[in-house]
């Protein structure tokens, strides 16, 4: 079930009420919705030797990693972004690669350990994720 709130979101150059989906009975846009999509950790088992870290080793690791969508989250920077590029008496804009949608990204790390086929301990730092989020 969908927490109500009373924020707005940007949506086709409108600002429109989240809860005015509720008011008129409609069905939830899918960017409303939580799903598995939602960025989150994952894992995955590999051989150390996979990670693609020049160990030698026969021991297996748990990676985990962050995956998944982030909602448009639309701030006064973003709606102002959007205007300008589509303005074209600013050409500098045009030119260059602008990025405002949040992305999946790790926010802590850990560290890895293992054993290599010489009987010698390795930490690796900050190999795996250990916590996500939508940054940007």
């Amino acid at each position: 079930v969908p927490l109500l709130s009373p924020y707005s979101i940007w949506h086709e150059n409108s600002i429109i009420e989240f809860e005015t989906y509720f008011t008129l009975g409609l069905p939830l846009p899918r960017r409303f919705q939580r799903s598995l999509d939602d960025c989150r950790l994952r894992t995955l088992l590999l051989q150390v030797r996979d990670l693609g870290l020049g160990y030698d080793s026969e021991e297996t690791v748990l990676f985990k990693y962050c995956s998944g969508g982030c909602p448009r989250a639309r701030t006064n920077h973003d709606l102002t972004l959007s205007v300008l590029l589509q303005k074209s008496s600013i050409p500098a804009l045009h030119h260059e690669r602008i990025y405002s949608d949040p992305c999946c990204r790790p926010t802590r790390y850990e560290d890895v350990a293992f054993l290599d086929t010489s009987h010698q301990w390795h930490k690796v730092e900050k190999l795996s994720a250990s916590a996500c989020g939508c940054v940007g």
